[in-house]
Formats: C-alpha cells, sequence, structure tokens
C-alpha cells in the first residue's frame, strides 16, 4: 500500500536504521523489538538500509505488520510483503543524493523514537543518529563490532560521546585535519601528505597506490576503515597533536635558522669593514 510522504509526526512511532548486514539481528536488539510489537508501536524502516531490510524479514516471520517502507525510489528497492506499507519520497527532478537525504530526514521527523544498530564505522548510521540527537528524537543505539556488542548508555548518547565513538574507528581525513587545525600551509590533503613523507612519517607504497605509515609512527594513523580497499592512512586525535606540534618545532626551527643567517650576515658586514683597517695598520 503505497503512502504519500505528507505524514505528520505519530507518537507511538519508532524508526529503525543501521549497519552492519548479518545473517541475523543480534539477540537484544530482536528482543527490543519483540517489545515494539507487543506494544503495537508502528514500524518505519528504509528500503535501502541493511538493518532495516532485517527488520522487515522479523516482522514478517512474526506476522507484524504495522510496518512502513521509506523510499527514495517509485518502487522500494526491498519489500519483504505487499501488507507492508510504502511511503515514497521520489521525484523526478531531485538528485538522488537529494532524496535519499530528504527520505532520512522524513524517517527522523515522522517518529517519536528511533532505534539503531552501529558499527562505529558507518557514516551514514554515524549522521543519522547525529541528525536524531540534534532532533531530540528519542533513541537508543546497540553498538556492535568484532569484539563489542551493548545498548550505549543513555548518557553516552550526545553529539560530543557519538563523535568520539566515531574518530576512534575512523580517524580524521587529511583535509578534516587541516580544517580543524585551520593550517593554511598546505593548499589540500596531498600537499600534508607529501610533507609527512618529506619527514618520514609515511610513505607511498607503490604497489597498495596509496601512502602508509612509516615504523614508529603506526600509533598515530588509522589505516583499517574496514571498507576492503587500500586507502591513505586517516590520523587519529593523537595524531592531530603530534602534527600541531612537529609545525611549530619547524617554525621556530626555522626563525632559528633566519636569526642565525641574519647574524653571520651582521658579522661578514663587520669583518668587511675591519679588514681595510687591519691592512692600513700593517703598513710599515
Amino acid at each position: 500500500m503505497k503512502n504519500n510522504n505528507n505524514q505528520t509526526f505519530i507518537k507511538n512511532t519508532v524508526f529503525i536504521f543501521g549497519s552492519p548486514r548479518d545473517e541475523i539481528l543480534p539477540k537484544d536488539f530482536t528482543d527490543c523489538l519483540d517489545n515494539i510489537i507487543q506494544q503495537k508501536i508502528s514500524i518505519f524502516v528504509d528500503d535501502n538500509d541493511d538493518v532495516g531490510c532485517l527488520t522487515q524479514d522479523y516482522c514478517y516471520a512474526k506476522n507484524y505488520f504495522n510496518v512502513t517502507i521509506f523510499s527514495a525510489e517509485i518502487e522500494p528497492k526491498y519489500l519483504a510483503t505487499e501488507e507492508f506499507k510504502i511511503n515514497t519520497f521520489y521525484q523526478e527532478n531531485l538528485s538522488k543524493i537529494t532524496l535519499h537525504r530528504n527520505k532520512h530526514l522524513a524517517l527522523i521527523n515522522h517518529s517519536r523514537y528511533g532505534l539503531f544498530i552501529w558499527n562505529g564505522k558507518t557514516a551514514k548510521v554515524y549522521n543519522q543518529i547525529l541528525n536524531a540527537i540534534k532532533n531530540k528524537t528519542l533513541i537508543k543505539v546497540y553498538f556492535l563490532n568484532e569484539n563489542e556488542r551493548y545498548f550505549l548508555p543513555k548518557e553516552r548518547i550526545n553529539e560530543k560521546e557519538i563523535e568520539a565513538l566515531y574518530r576512534n574507528h575512523n580517524g580524521y581525513s587529511m583535509t578534516e585535519v587541516l580544517e580543524i587545525l585551520g593550517i593554511k600551509k598546505f593548499k589540500n590533503a596531498m600537499a600534508l601528505n607529501k610533507y609527512l613523507s618529506s619527514k618520514n612519517i609515511i610513505r607511498k607504497d607503490e604497489e597498495m597506490k596509496c601512502y602508509v605509515p612509516m615504523p614508529g609512527y603506526e600509533d598515530l594513523f588509522i589505516c583499517d576503515t574496514g571498507y576492503g580497499k587500500p586507502s591513505n592512512p586517516r590520523g587519529n586525535v593523537n595524531f592531530i597533536a603530534f602534527l600541531k606540534s612537529t609545525l611549530k618545532d619547524d617554525e621556530e626551527n626555522l626563525v632559528s635558522s633566519e636569526m642565525l643567517f641574519s647574524s653571520d650576515s651582521s658579522l661578514n658586514s663587520q669583518n668587511e669593514f675591519l679588514e681595510p683597517l687591519t691592512v692600513f695598520l700593517d703598513i710599515p
């Protein structure tokens, strides 16, 4: 069943969103889903979201059909059953990026609650969590990675804590580092990477076709962002402090060199002045 997207906020609604896609949803998460189903809360999911697709399957298996699929396409990319409602945001004159952004914001704006699965890495989920927090939507976040599985405590669900989790797993691109430190010395990230290479902090790996940290500097970077494709290292929090200190040392060394040069120049000038006098005094 298709609906237009002119819905307004509904009290007993929850949107479900997340990553990554596993074969089954975690037990703690499905317990939460069972509680939602028991209370007959309306569920909103993204048709192009891994956890949303698994939630569709779970609700269908439970014969729970109070589910609405939010889609940026004319037809949803995934629909577990025709019993679910469809809310399409497709408009021919809008770009895909705009359509998906509108869909993601609508999921938040139409819902009273939000339920996430997040691995700490995925930017799409990170941005959706931040948008929900800014919207003052009541949310729960199930943190799931290779080593940990738990619901984040309520006191940790704020912009500062969520960003810290994201940065611990993803670090900062060199462009972001330049923006954070307000560095004008380097035109772009490529220039910064070349500078780091000249300092023997990173080196170009011709086989991988990207930069890699030099021995002794590995703890300053995050190289494996979990996307399976070699890429230039991203700086962690320690790297930002290290770069700031390194650039400061460069400036101090430059000033010292200029002072030394200036001092040598002055001495040369003085010698040039004294030499004729010395020659004059040596005349018998």
